[in-house]
């Protein structure tokens, strides 16, 4: 599954060209420096040998103050460049971190109801249908429980992991709490959004996690509904939660539609 793309975020470079073009210039600044240099202690030789002796001094001096100078700027240069790497990659990550769950890297709430808002307005522009399915992986509870947190967190991930692989492209889902994942299924029936919630069960059924306990079997109860003309998606996530109600109350293992 590719995740639906994430609204676009200005970016200002880091760096701009000037700033990669300064050691070339500061090296043209030198060459010019020694190309008046030169002529000048020459002709200084030719008045005065003592002069010409100073002149070289100099000379020699300047160009190893030059040369200290350009590599002074080029190591400046370096940092700099390293310095916005590391911002920019600082930047993704905050970024990241705005629009993902941090655990299972799938949409966090906050984006996931966004991007159903856009779906739910086009939906009532177009007539398309829109269908949402909360899911809950069961006993999930017991699992932390019985196995730790650690093995819980890692049990959420690979949930993750088998939900995005079960759904098609246009399809897309988030974490909203807990164990509790939100499926969107744009311009889809119920009959299709149930396809692939059963090819989840089905993912589900043979997924390994031997590793981490001796046993582990992972199953998740469904709600699914669809979006009507005039309702909130409040309304409609209150109604996938009734219909989440009762496949828990029928044992767990299944969708109910609502």
């Amino acid at each position: 599954m590719t995740s639906p793309a994430t609204p676009a975020v200005s970016k200002t470079p880091l760096l701009n060209s000037g700033a990669d073009a300064r050691p070339v210039a500061w090296r043209t600044w030198s060459l010019a420096w020694l190309g008046l240099a030169i002529p000048t202690a020459i002709i200084a030789s030719l008045a005065n040998p003592w002069l010409w002796l100073l002149v070289m001094v100099w000379l020699a001096l300047s160009v190893a103050l030059a040369l200290g100078l350009v590599r002074h700027i080029d190591l400046l240069h370096g940092q700099v460049a390293d310095y916005a790497a590391r911002l920019e990659s600082a930047r993704e990550r905050i970024d990241s971190l705005a629009t993902r769950d941090e655990l299972t890297d799938v949409w966090n709430k906050r984006q996931l109801m966004e991007l159903l808002e856009q779906h739910a307005a086009q939906t009532r522009r177009s007539g398309s249908p829109l269908c949402l399915a909360l899911l809950d992986i069961d006993h999930m509870g017991k699992i932390n429980a019985q196995h730790g947190e650690r093995v819980g967190d890692e049990v959420l991930k690979r949930f993750a992991k088998a939900a995005q692989a079960a759904l098609r492209n246009s399809d897309f889902l988030g974490r909203i709490g807990g164990d509790e994942f939100l499926l969107v299924f744009p311009a889809s029936l119920p009959a299709e959004a149930e396809v692939a919630l059963n090819r989840l069960r089905g993912a589900l059924a043979t997924l390994p996690l031997a590793d981490l306990a001796p046993g582990l079997t992972l199953t998740c109860s469904g709600g699914l509904v669809r979006l009507t003309p005039t309702e909130t998606l409040d309304a409609a996530i209150g109604r996938a939660d009734e219909a989440l109600g009762k496949a828990a109350t029928a044992g767990r293992n299944q969708i109910h539609q609502g």
